[in-house]
């Protein structure tokens, strides 16, 4: 679906964390509580790390962040997906109403 979407190399074209928070985010079909996420992540839990877990939900919370929080069409987000060290800062800082 992303190759149709994108283009046949959108693995080495976007980064890791789009293309596969992008797929966790369609394969859970909704199934993403993005407050417990974040609680989570800023928490420093294993579970969002990536590396250790094997798991992407932190990948799936960035694009969910985007998506939902920043209102940023999924469109623009492959045209222009910002460093994910900054969008990292910015979860780290964030807070949920």
């Amino acid at each position: 679906m992303q190759g149709r979407r994108f283009g046949r190399f959108f693995a080495v074209t976007y980064p890791t964390w789009l293309n596969e928070g992008y797929a966790d985010l369609v394969g859970k079909g909704g199934d993403f509580d993005l407050r417990d996420n974040l609680t989570r992540f800023q928490a420093h839990d294993p579970l969002m790390d990536v590396a250790r877990s094997r798991l992407y939900r932190r990948y799936h919370l960035e694009v969910a962040w985007m998506l939902e929080q920043e209102g940023v069409p999924l469109q623009t987000l492959y045209a222009r997906p910002p460093s994910e060290h900054l969008l990292l800062a910015k979860l780290r800082a964030a807070r949920l109403p």
